[in-house]
């Protein structure tokens, strides 16, 4: 085993090949069990070392002085030239050195295991914060979706409010269009029920005066017209008659009085019940009237 090989145990032991030198150095060691016996033995010693060492912050450029150092005397040495008792005393020193480099590896440590409790609590922190901002999300979609249906139920309402209203105005049309119909028949009934009848005279002295009746079957009263008509003597009056076929007698309606000019319009009614009113006769009678035909019939009709 030569001395080279005892120095890259020695770096190997302090951490410091590299990728390169690490990998030609695992090969070399499985072929020489010396060589692997006395690399555990410098880790064993360095862990002893980093271990005791006191935590002592060293200064910042100590490593890579120490480094170069150790690299300088490696590409200085010439492997001819060195004994084992130098190499000895080398390793020894270098031992030294890597003692101080392992307090301050101890320390950089302990600051890494510091940052990563701090990181860890960090981590903790932004996962409880991200739990919060999941469950406020959630409450957010459900308020959103709540809305939604509330949204949606409103504009519901609104289309069966709107189509109860147009049903409304279409009953409402419809109401009013029954009762225009209702009364336009009402109306009908009532023409219907009613009876015009003209009076006509067969006396030369009457054939110039008109006399209209208007008759209401359904009240059983009506109006009577009269114009052109000459006045009578005194101590007479025009008396009308309802003529019922049900009746054995005309049915008094009642004393019609003209004015000078011969005009009159009277609304009557008979004095007792009728069930037909076939025909309708003017006659003079007493002043005042009287309950049974006297005198002469000078109108009659149809």
């Amino acid at each position: 085993m030569n001395e080279e090989c005892e120095e890259l145990a020695a770096l190997s032991a302090l951490g410091s090949l590299t990728d390169e030198e690490r990998s030609a150095f695992e090969i070399e060691v499985a072929r020489d069990s010396e060589l692997e016996a006395l690399t555990s033995d410098m880790e064993k010693t360095t862990a002893a070392l980093m271990a005791a060492a006191p935590a002592v912050q060293p200064p910042a450029e100590l490593r890579s002085e120490l480094m170069a150092e150790v690299r300088r005397r490696i590409s200085a040495r010439k492997p001819a030239q060195r004994t084992l008792k130098r190499t000895r005393q080398f390793l020894w020193v270098g031992w030294g050195l890597a003692a101080a480099l392992a307090a301050g590896a101890f320390l950089l440590w302990s600051e890494r295991a510091q940052l990563a409790q701090q990181v860890a609590a960090m981590t903790e922190v932004e996962a409880e914060a991200r739990h919060q901002l999941i469950l406020v999300r959630d409450e957010r979609d459900l308020l959103e979706e709540k809305h939604t249906e509330t949204l949606a139920k409103l504009t519901a309402l609104t289309k069966e409010l709107e189509m109860r209203r147009q049903s409304s105005s279409i009953a409402e049309l419809e109401v009013k269009k029954l009762n225009h119909e209702l009364a336009t028949l009402q109306k009908r009934d009532a023409l219907a029920q009613v009876q015009i009848a003209t009076l006509q005279s067969s006396v030369e002295a009457y054939k110039q005066g008109v006399a209209v009746v208007v008759w209401d079957s359904e009240k059983a009263q009506g109006v009577l017209k009269l114009e052109k008509m000459p006045p009578v003597e005194a101590g007479k009056d025009y008396q009308l008659w309802v003529v019922d076929p049900k009746k054995p007698a005309p049915v008094d309606a009642g004393v019609v009085r003209v004015n000078a000019d011969g005009f009159a319009k009277v609304d009557f009614k008979p004095v007792s019940e009728i069930s037909e009113a076939a025909k309708f006769a003017l006659s003079v009678e007493k002043e005042g009237g009287v309950p049974k035909g006297e005198g002469p019939i000078v109108l009659i009709g149809p």
